[in-house]
């Protein structure tokens, strides 16, 4: 076989694995982009065997550039139709602090 024509094989990881790899990604914040991965586009990284989800450190990698790339509006992330929290720039639910409940 001609070394020129083949690829490394990707490595596979299991979402612990991958976070105890990568820090920056914890094992929760994996678990959300894996369950929106059909409405995310990250369904392209993700590797099953069984019951098991293998991630491609690779094709991760390569969806967080495309995402970046295109912006954070799309990442999907949304909330009932409704930008998640935090894309309006705005700080927390303004009107409903500890002075408002006083002043009543």
């Amino acid at each position: 076989m001609n070394p020129d024509t083949t690829t490394a094989p990707t490595r596979l990881l299991t979402i612990r694995q991958f976070s105890e790899a990568h820090p920056a990604f914890s094992v929760g914040s994996l678990r959300h982009f894996l369950f929106f991965r059909e409405s995310n586009g990250l369904d392209a990284a993700v590797r099953r065997v069984g019951r098991k989800l293998l991630l491609s450190e690779r094709d991760f990698f390569a969806w967080i550039e495309a995402t970046n790339a295109k912006g954070p509006a799309a990442s999907g992330a949304t909330v009932k139709g409704r930008p998640a929290r935090g894309a309006t720039g705005r700080a927390g639910n303004r009107g409903h602090g500890a002075r408002d409940v006083a002043a009543a």
